[in-house]
């Protein structure tokens, strides 16, 4: 059997190859795999939950196995034995993956290439890069793809020490974080000995308010791929994979990123049950997903539900990326109410207004990204997941539960736009101000201006009467008529300053004396066509 399972991995190797030879949007895929060496110095974790779905909840047993390793060697000494398992439910949580998982997986399941492409895939978001491998499939194409991928943003706080769960989640964002970072990027970059898809982290800088100096955030992409699907077809029970992202963590000596910060949906301990203590948050997504899961089907009704209609088993992972999104959009909404603040209480110059720009364009450019990540995670829950996964139409619980998770997507998109719509009208309003001062601005060099005239003015005549004095003879400098010039040139001067002192007063009393008999405009005329027909209806009244 480990003969066989090594050829097929071989052989799913060869097929990723001869697609991206043959085929756009594999050229990533097939790096990762056949062509970049693996330098990454973390290896791959596994964790196995395997529901057995033929036990009662009374049997004694544990309704949920948990298996944790790292490494590629027991994962291949584990794959062979799921033929045994023709009942239950295998769910393997990957983090990290590295090129050996994808042949192993995808040569023992026979997966779709594109699963393992759409989750490699390490472009910008706000970027075009190849646009042969951004081509996306027809949506007729991808309604029988049995694999989704859900995309969200979560935020970290920094800090120059190495924090908890409990203190990020108390705290929030640290202050005094000693971040090495490049001012001129609004974006860092995961340490690359630890994570084989370094993506990169936009940097969410929060502005000042009163004595509070917070430091800036980090919203990390996460990109969780699932798939389901049978190992054969007279297996009752389903197999599942979650690909799931390395924690981001910063190179040594740059800082330290803390736990994601989020609400967690997790039951709370009440007086009735007060045994309930792991709530979250979590420090890693995995370990999110495994509480998550082990709490959902953690009774054999759910478990059933689950083996009949897989999708029910995302409901966690809906609710972790809804609860993160909510953090996002609480951050911005901060930094907007911070500029509707500052904007009513200070006086701020071109450069303070030109900085808020800056900062709505960042908010603007990606809430808009967000928006669309939301209603693509939305429209999953719509249509409950692919074709091609088993589902129990008949299921009430799973339709409402499913209606759930569409809901709060819904309410994410109101939020959402909402923001967009505070963004807007702050940028109009900014834009209004800017408009404002230029005029100001305007005024001032308009009475520069006329400063500088009213002074070529005064010179004015002094310069003429020496240019026309200026004839050799007796109005010559020293001669006895040269009097003559500072008469004339002090009288000149006098009458064109008073002119323009008095022009104003000048031009009131000439309207006051000589007012206007005409009246503005032209006098409107008939038309003479009009007159005889209203002429000719007169006479046929009469």
């Amino acid at each position: 059997m480990a003969n066989s399972l090594f050829q097929s991995s071989q052989d799913y190797c060869a097929l990723i190859r001869r697609l991206n030879d043959t085929s756009p949007g594999y050229k990533g895929l097939d790096d990762f795999v056949n062509i970049k060496k693996d330098t990454c110095g973390s290896a791959p974790k596994f964790t196995i939950l395997i529901a057995n779905t033929n036990e009662s909840q009374e049997s004694g047993q544990s309704s949920i196995n948990r298996r944790d390793f790292e490494g590629t060697t027991k994962l291949a000494e584990y794959l062979p034995h799921l033929q045994d398992q023709n009942e239950a439910c295998n769910i393997f949580l990957v983090e990290n993956v590295c090129p050996e998982t994808i042949a192993l997986l995808g040569g023992f399941f026979d997966i779709n290439p594109q699963f393992f492409a759409d989750h490699v895939k390490n472009g910008d978001w706000f970027k075009d890069g190849n646009l042969m491998d951004l081509l996306p499939a027809l949506p007729s194409s991808q309604k029988w793809h049995d694999f989704l991928q859900i995309r969200f943003v979560q935020s970290l706080a920094i800090s120059n020490k190495s924090l908890s769960v409990n203190s990020t989640s108390k705290c929030g964002p640290q202050a005094g974080a000693d971040v090495t970072q490049d001012p001129s990027l609004d974006y860092l970059v995961p340490d690359e000995s630890i994570t084989r898809l370094p993506r990169k982290a936009g940097k969410l800088n929060l502005l000042e308010r009163g004595d509070e100096r917070p430091e800036f955030l980090l919203c990390t992409k996460q990109n969780i791929a699932v798939w389901f699907g049978k190992r054969s077809s007279q297996s009752k029970g389903w197999s599942a994979i979650f690909l799931i992202d390395a924690p981001f963590k910063l190179p040594p000596g740059t800082g330290f990123c803390g736990p994601p910060v989020y609400r967690s949906f997790m039951r709370r301990p009440t007086l009735a049950n007060p045994s309930i203590n792991d709530i979250g948050p979590h420090a890693t997504n995995r370990e999110a997903l495994i509480r998550h899961l082990k709490e959902r089907l953690s009774t054999d009704s759910h478990r059933r539900l689950a083996r009949s209609d897989c999708f029910f088993v995302l409901g966690d992972l809906y609710q972790l990326a809804a609860s993160n999104w909510i953090v996002i959009n609480e951050y911005v909404n901060r930094d907007i109410t911070t500029i509707e603040y500052k904007l009513e209480r200070e006086e701020h110059g071109f450069r303070d207004l030109e900085a808020y720009l800056k900062e709505l364009f960042i908010h603007r450019r990606r809430v808009t990204l967000y928006i669309e990540l939301i209603d693509e995670t939305k429209e999953q829950c719509v249509k409950r997941g692919p074709q091609a996964w088993p589902r129990d139409p008949t299921s009430l619980l799973g339709a409402e539960q499913a209606r759930d998770w569409e809901d709060d997507f819904v309410n994410l998109h109101a939020w959402f736009h909402a923001t967009s719509q505070r963004i807007e009208k702050i940028i109009r309003l900014l834009t209004a101000l800017v408009e404002i001062g230029e005029g100001k601005q305007g005024l001032v060099e308009n009475h520069g201006i006329a400063r500088l005239s009213l002074l070529a003015m005064v010179f004015l005549p002094f310069s003429s009467v020496a240019t026309i004095l200026g004839i050799q003879g007796s109005f010559a400098p020293g001669k006895g008529k040269f009097w003559l010039f500072w008469v004339v040139g002090i009288a000149l001067t006098t009458f064109v300053v008073g002119i323009f002192l008095l022009y104003d007063r000048i031009v009131q009393r000439l309207k006051a004396q000589f007012p206007m008999s005409a009246k503005i405009g032209p006098k409107r005329k008939r038309n003479p066509g009009t007159q005889d027909h209203e002429k000719g209806l007169w006479d046929l009244n009469s």
